[in-house]
């Protein structure tokens, strides 16, 4: 195996499609933190690529931002990226004030964009991509903010969070607001924010636009995976075989015993304990209400003592959830978890919760595999 086929092979593993997209700002995000270099700089292009049509808009941005040139790049003649560390927030009231119109699928970014009648589309880059999970951060205190911004001059008010796609949620007698934080993780909590409410406190979980993720089981399936790992380590499984990468002697890769190539991902279907789990996992133990989108000020709206907030999606119960929502098991490679170099553990290979989507996404350049529970004989 050549240099690029390994580097493709160790990026690919720690995707989510099980192979790398260019277009996806996780996947640019794992690259650089695996190579030490932004591949996603690398494919912008200056300001003079763009159509003349995809200029005078970008010079219109650059007008209402007060911004320079080097801030406006591009990734084809007619989309357009505003690379600023100015707030997402921020821009993206910009250029709905500047009449163009919001798309919450725009490829690209995690946040959607916008695109103007004519179709050159507009998407918001940071300059410094220094956090993983920065932008999801950002977005959950934005909403802290907001909330907190209108309780300072009204008090009580009702919390209303409209969706075309899911509940309404609707939170009464609101006199308070806070930011969560890492505490509330360590109780098993999924909440970001809580609503002090005529009823006690409520959670809501706050996501950006874009896949619905669950979480890494580590702890919550240890002793499965233990097993399934010790026996496929053992040669115990003609469909799977686990052997030392030559370049990191560390990481175990998860061969395909009939191809000789290794597996993207291993799916494992009917978990008896995934079912009696997923509602812990989506919801947790303080029962938070999830809410998605990438909020901007556009999306608040105060009436009287009401304040409406338009979201993506709403889901406070497993009803709203899609089948293709429902996570499943899988493993996959973490190169930057092998820290052993002899036995099964602690050798790269990790097992988390995905949505069914996911699975159902696996194509054949990905040599991904799927089991039902009941063969692996555990």
């Amino acid at each position: 195996m050549n240099l690029i086929d390994r580097i493709i092979l160790e990026w690919s593993y720690k995707t989510e499609k099980g192979y790398p997209d260019l277009n996806n700002k996780q996947d640019l995000r794992i690259f650089e933190s695996l190579f030490g270099f932004n591949l996603e700089e690398m494919a912008k292009k200056p300001f003079s690529f763009l159509s003349p049509e995809a200029q005078e808009v970008g010079k219109a941005i650059m007008a209402k931002l007060n911004i320079p040139e080097d801030e406006i790049a591009s990734h084809s003649k007619n989309r357009i990226i505003v690379l600023t560390d100015i707030p997402r927030q921020q821009v993206f009231k910009a250029l709905g004030e500047m009449g163009f119109e919001r798309d919450s699928t725009t490829r690209g970014s995690s946040g959607g964009g916008y695109h103007t009648d004519s179709g050159i589309e507009i998407i918001h880059k940071p300059k410094s991509l220094t956090q993983l999970g920065g932008a999801g951060v950002g977005n959950e205190t934005f909403v802290y903010e907001k909330i907190k911004n209108v309780l300072e001059s009204n008090s009580p008010i009702t919390v209303k969070i409209d969706s075309s796609n899911g509940p309404t949620l609707e939170y009464r007698g609101v006199v308070g607001v806070n930011h969560v934080g890492k505490e509330g993780e360590r109780k098993g909590w999924k909440g970001d924010i809580s609503l002090e409410t005529s009823k006690g406190l409520e959670f809501i979980s706050i996501k950006e636009d874009g896949p619905y993720r669950w979480a890494s089981v580590m702890g919550r399936y240890k002793e499965f995976y233990q097993k399934f790992i010790t026996k496929a380590y053992n040669g115990d499984y003609p469909f799977l075989k686990l052997t030392p990468l030559e370049s990191n002697p560390r990481v175990l890769q998860m061969m395909n015993p009939d191809n000789g190539k290794p597996y993207g991902r291993i799916f494992i279907l009917n978990h008896p304990q995934v079912e009696e789990d997923t509602y812990d996992m989506a919801f947790g133990q303080d029962h938070a209400q999830i809410v998605q989108r990438s909020f901007t000020d556009a999306d608040f709206n105060l009436e009287g003592d009401t304040l409406t907030i338009k979201a993506s999606r709403t889901m406070k119960d497993l009803s709203d959830f899609t089948d293709d929502d429902l996570p499943i098991i899988e493993f996959e490679r973490n190169a930057s978890k092998a820290t052993a170099t002899e036995g099964p553990f602690n050798r790269g290979i990790v097992v988390r919760t995905g949505p069914k989507k996911r699975m159902k996404k696996a194509t054949e350049r990905a040599n991904n595999l799927v089991l039902q529970y009941d063969e692996l004989g555990l």
